[in-house]
């Protein structure tokens, strides 16, 4: 995940079993305010809107009372032209530390600054699926995170189709959510919170393409709570040249977060286009087994892929 994702993510209104966060603490004022007046029922049939994370604003604390002091005005400045910040997608979604060479009948080792997990190679991908038990996550920094997704696309380079759940730690409190995020060369979409979740909710997400407008779609389900969601985008091709079952520690403009500490998630039902391509069925010389260690020193390994279950395997954290 590459998308910049600067604050917390929220309840949205009229997502079954969802519990919203608090309203922002009003500021004090040196007048009274009148009585508030009673606010609008809403509508409980209406349908949640996504929100980029980065318009989630979490409450802010209010501050202290301080003494205004006039500073002198600056000096005038030469005028400098604003330069543009980069898109997300000028950042390679999987940071690659270092690799190791293929062992016989074994998938290739890879080391990566953001995923863990297994990839799979060799085009005409335009159907993945899986799902997990969303974990119970400690914070292992203020604003840590750890998200678990299946995609298309990706490695090495964009467009990248993602769609998971995760948990978003803000302010050392971990915020559990349902989300996607659709990556095309130079036009990034920023990622796209659905409803906040919990921990041991079963989640299953899919991702299918489609060549034409409104083709692709990203399909998200809360076994537990019932919610389900579809949406519609435009994919850059009709398939694309990987499938992925990852972890992640997101990244900020290149900046890996620090990862949370999730325990151990294990996931099922790893297949890619609809089933014929399980991901225990895939030759073992076009799977590349990812295993996380970012720069805070967070680690993550996957286990080996089982047969059971439709194919899956466990990612475990394994500390600094």
């Amino acid at each position: 995940m590459v998308a910049a994702m600067a604050a917390v993510l929220v309840l949205l209104a009229g997502c079954a079993g969802v519990r919203p966060l608090p309203a922002a603490i009003p500021a004090p004022t040196a007048v009274p305010t009148p009585a508030p007046t009673a606010a609008p029922t809403p509508d409980a049939t209406a349908e949640p809107v996504p929100m980029a994370v980065s318009q989630l604003v979490p409450p802010s604390p209010i501050p202290s009372p301080t003494a205004v002091v006039r500073a002198p005005a600056p000096a005038p400045r030469p005028e400098r032209r604003p330069t543009a910040a980069p898109t997300p997608a000028s950042q390679p979604p999987v940071i690659i530390g270092r690799g190791s060479p293929p062992v016989q009948a074994q998938p290739a080792r890879v080391v990566s600054d953001n995923w863990s997990g297994y990839v799979a190679q060799g085009g005409g991908f335009w159907q993945v699926s899986g799902s997990w038990t969303e974990p119970s996550v400690r914070c292992t920094a203020a604003s840590a995170e750890s998200v678990f997704w299946v995609g298309l696309g990706g490695y090495p380079g964009y467009p990248l189709y993602q769609a998971g759940s995760g948990a978003f730690c803000r302010n050392g409190v971990p915020i559990h959510a349902l989300w996607y995020e659709l990556l095309n060369p130079g036009n990034a979409a920023p990622l796209m919170a659905l409803v906040q979740i919990n921990p041991g909710d079963l989640i299953s997400a899919a991702i299918t393409l489609r060549s034409g407008a409104g083709g692709g779609q990203v399909h998200l389900v809360d076994e537990t709570t019932g919610y389900t969601r579809d949406v519609a985008f435009t994919p850059a091709a009709g398939s694309l040249g990987s499938a992925e079952w990852i972890v992640e520690a997101t990244s900020h403009g290149g900046t890996v977060s620090t990862l949370a500490d999730f325990g151990t998630v294990s996931l099922a039902g790893c297949s890619a286009n609809l089933g014929a391509d399980g991901v225990a069925a895939w030759p073992a010389t076009q799977l590349t087994e990812l295993s996380l260690s970012d720069r805070s020193g967070g680690r993550a390994e996957p286990g080996a892929v089982r047969s059971s279950a439709g194919g899956g395997f466990s990612v475990s954290y394994l500390g600094a």
